[in-house]
């Protein structure tokens, strides 16, 4: 595998990251987790905005 090292640098240092390893695998984590994120921002969810905001606005509260 032919890595560019100084992307990995750059990569490190946006993720925080200590070595190669740890860095790889969080840039791959996050391609994932942008991905999921995306497919549930194109989902349909078969409700309006104002419901959505109704049911965010029950859970903002629900642990107090």
């Amino acid at each position: 595998m032919n890595i560019d090292m100084e992307l990995v640098r750059r990569a490190r240092d946006v993720l925080g990251t200590a070595n190669t390893t740890d860095t790889v695998h969080g840039a791959l984590a996050e391609v994932v987790r942008r991905a999921a994120l995306r497919r549930l921002a194109t989902r349909d969810w078969g409700m309006t905005l104002d419901e959505l905001a109704e049911i965010r606005k029950g859970r903002a509260f629900a642990g107090e």
